[in-house]
Protein backbone atom coordinates (compact mmCIF):
# COMPACT_ATOMS: atom_id res chain seq x y z
CA UNK A 1 0.00 0.00 0.00
CA UNK A 2 1.41 3.67 -1.02
CA UNK A 3 1.74 6.06 1.54
CA UNK A 4 -0.83 8.02 -0.47
CA UNK A 5 -3.29 5.20 0.18
CA UNK A 6 -2.56 4.92 3.90
CA UNK A 7 -2.99 8.58 4.79
CA UNK A 8 -6.17 8.60 2.88
CA UNK A 9 -7.39 5.40 4.58
CA UNK A 10 -6.77 6.78 7.86
CA UNK A 11 -8.17 9.83 7.30
CA UNK A 12 -11.47 8.61 6.55
CA UNK A 13 -11.35 5.85 9.17
CA UNK A 14 -10.45 8.25 12.01
CA UNK A 15 -13.61 9.80 10.70
CA UNK A 16 -15.98 7.14 11.01
CA UNK A 17 -14.80 6.86 14.56
CA UNK A 18 -15.29 10.17 15.81
CA UNK A 19 -18.58 10.56 13.36
CA UNK A 20 -20.85 8.86 15.49
CA UNK A 21 -20.38 10.80 18.81
CA UNK A 22 -19.53 13.98 17.01
CA UNK A 23 -23.21 14.80 15.48
CA UNK A 24 -25.72 13.26 17.79
CA UNK A 25 -27.55 15.77 19.56
CA UNK A 26 -29.47 15.59 22.52
CA UNK A 27 -31.86 17.35 24.65
CA UNK A 28 -29.09 17.86 27.19
CA UNK A 29 -26.54 19.25 24.61
CA UNK A 30 -29.23 21.53 22.90
CA UNK A 31 -30.25 22.84 26.81
CA UNK A 32 -25.95 23.68 27.24
CA UNK A 33 -24.08 23.95 23.75
CA UNK A 34 -21.16 25.19 25.61
CA UNK A 35 -20.98 22.18 27.88
CA UNK A 36 -19.84 18.58 27.51
CA UNK A 37 -16.61 17.37 25.93
CA UNK A 38 -14.39 18.56 23.34
CA UNK A 39 -16.40 16.70 20.19
CA UNK A 40 -19.63 17.59 22.18
CA UNK A 41 -20.01 21.45 22.29
CA UNK A 42 -19.87 23.88 20.01
CA UNK A 43 -17.28 26.02 20.74
CA UNK A 44 -13.42 25.16 22.04
CA UNK A 45 -12.83 26.45 24.75
CA UNK A 46 -16.26 25.76 26.68
CA UNK A 47 -18.42 27.90 28.78
CA UNK A 48 -15.91 28.98 31.34
CA UNK A 49 -17.23 28.10 34.55
CA UNK A 50 -20.94 29.19 33.22
CA UNK A 51 -19.28 32.54 32.36
CA UNK A 52 -19.81 32.42 28.44
CA UNK A 53 -23.07 31.27 29.28
CA UNK A 54 -24.54 34.11 31.87
CA UNK A 55 -23.19 36.66 28.86
CA UNK A 56 -24.72 35.53 26.26
CA UNK A 57 -28.33 34.94 28.39
CA UNK A 58 -27.89 39.06 29.08
CA UNK A 59 -27.12 39.46 25.42
CA UNK A 60 -23.27 39.12 24.74
CA UNK A 61 -21.23 36.94 22.66
CA UNK A 62 -17.79 37.09 22.02
CA UNK A 63 -15.61 34.84 19.88
CA UNK A 64 -11.98 34.20 18.47
CA UNK A 65 -11.35 32.34 15.19
CA UNK A 66 -7.77 31.86 13.83
CA UNK A 67 -6.88 30.23 10.50
CA UNK A 68 -3.59 29.66 8.99
CA UNK A 69 -2.38 28.33 5.45
CA UNK A 70 0.54 27.40 3.70
CA UNK A 71 0.60 28.78 -0.17
CA UNK A 72 3.00 27.28 -2.70
CA UNK A 73 4.31 27.74 -6.16
CA UNK A 74 5.53 24.61 -7.98
CA UNK A 75 5.60 26.22 -11.41
CA UNK A 76 5.62 29.07 -12.86
CA UNK A 77 5.53 32.74 -12.11
CA UNK A 78 9.01 34.58 -11.00
CA UNK A 79 10.08 32.12 -8.58
CA UNK A 80 9.04 28.84 -6.57
CA UNK A 81 8.42 28.96 -3.35
CA UNK A 82 5.78 29.03 -0.20
CA UNK A 83 4.79 31.53 2.06
CA UNK A 84 2.74 31.01 5.41
CA UNK A 85 -0.46 33.86 6.17
CA UNK A 86 -2.54 33.54 9.00
CA UNK A 87 -5.82 35.60 10.06
CA UNK A 88 -6.64 36.78 13.60
CA UNK A 89 -10.60 37.43 14.02
CA UNK A 90 -12.00 38.47 16.85
CA UNK A 91 -16.18 39.35 17.13
CA UNK A 92 -18.09 41.00 19.69
CA UNK A 93 -22.05 41.06 19.51
CA UNK A 94 -24.37 42.46 21.55
CA UNK A 95 -27.93 41.94 21.83
CA UNK A 96 -29.23 45.31 22.79
CA UNK A 97 -32.91 44.03 23.16
CA UNK A 98 -31.72 41.76 26.23
CA UNK A 99 -28.55 43.94 27.53
CA UNK A 100 -30.70 47.31 27.43
CA UNK A 101 -34.60 46.99 26.51
CA UNK A 102 -33.96 48.43 22.98
CA UNK A 103 -36.44 46.46 20.29
CA UNK A 104 -34.75 44.72 17.46
CA UNK A 105 -31.00 46.12 18.46
CA UNK A 106 -27.78 44.48 17.47
CA UNK A 107 -24.60 45.93 18.16
CA UNK A 108 -21.56 43.75 16.30
CA UNK A 109 -17.91 44.66 15.57
CA UNK A 110 -15.11 42.40 13.93
CA UNK A 111 -11.40 43.08 14.50
CA UNK A 112 -8.78 41.63 12.06
CA UNK A 113 -5.33 40.78 12.49
CA UNK A 114 -3.46 39.83 9.70
CA UNK A 115 -0.12 38.02 9.14
CA UNK A 116 1.54 36.91 5.58
CA UNK A 117 3.71 37.88 2.67
CA UNK A 118 1.61 37.06 -0.06
CA UNK A 119 2.29 34.50 -2.54
CA UNK A 120 1.30 36.56 -5.26
CA UNK A 121 3.60 39.52 -4.27
CA UNK A 122 6.95 37.69 -3.85
CA UNK A 123 6.53 34.42 -5.76
CA UNK A 124 3.87 35.14 -9.13
CA UNK A 125 4.67 38.78 -9.66
CA UNK A 126 1.50 40.08 -9.19
CA UNK A 127 0.72 43.39 -7.48
CA UNK A 128 -2.26 41.90 -5.06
Amino acid sequence: MTFRRSVILAAFLSVLAVAPGAFAEDDAAIAAPHAGSLWQRDVLSGDWSGVRGRMEDQGYRIGVNFTSEVFGNATGGLSRGAVYEDLLEMVFDADLEKAFGWDSMLFHVNGYLTHGRGLSTNHLGGNI
